[in-house]
């Protein structure tokens, strides 16, 4: 007799709405997949590094361990989700890097290194890449409408939070301003 092995199935999606209530719409959309699924949230600025990544994360997401899932990425206010500002001196500093190629190098480098390690936080999980399970979702009553600290909020409520140390995706997050300012331009959530 043969055993099937069935790995998660990840419904990616992307919302956007016009009205800026992301919330909202993040809802909407959660809303309609079926009940008990995993959903992965990504900004539109954010951008996948290699062909692998979607499949290296249901892998980490199959095992179950966390309810809320977040990744490393070059640009967040987080130094948590990332790392890589050139602190110490001897690290690189992927917050201003603007080549494409050293950022695909970095997921590399990092899946390689940490492959489905996974790194409990109590910080908060970013939404340019989270990934949740629609029961998740439906136990802390959604993403707050109405505020554009949505993705905080959120991440707040979920005490069982999990870096796909392995996962390093690219993250635009205003460039070319430096990433102190970055997190002062909010008129598109506003």
């Amino acid at each position: 007799m043969y055993k099937i092995c069935v790995m998660v199935h990840i419904n990616w999606i992307e919302p956007y709405t016009e009205d800026k209530n992301i919330g909202r719409e993040y809802n909407r959309m959660v809303s309609l997949l079926p009940d008990h699924s995993w959903i992965g949230i990504t900004d539109h600025d954010m951008c996948f590094l290699h062909p692998y990544q979607k499949k290296w994360i249901a892998e980490i997401v199959d095992k179950g361990e966390y309810d809320l899932y977040g990744c490393l990425t070059n640009r967040l206010r987080s130094p948590e989700q990332a790392p890589y500002r050139g602190e110490p001196y001897y690290t690189p500093n992927m917050a201003q890097e603007t080549d494409f190629m050293r950022h695909k190098q970095m997921a590399s480098l990092l899946h390689d290194t940490f492959q489905q390690q996974v790194r409990a936080t109590e910080g908060t999980i970013a939404g340019m890449m989270m990934i949740f399970n629609k029961d998740t979702w439906e136990r802390v009553g959604g993403f707050p409408e109405n505020r554009i600290d949505y993705d905080i909020e959120f991440s707040k409520l979920i005490t069982k939070k999990g870096i796909m140390e392995g996962i390093y995706v690219f993250h635009d997050y205003r460039l070319p301003s430096t990433l102190e300012d970055a997190g002062f331009f909010t008129s598109h959530l506003k």
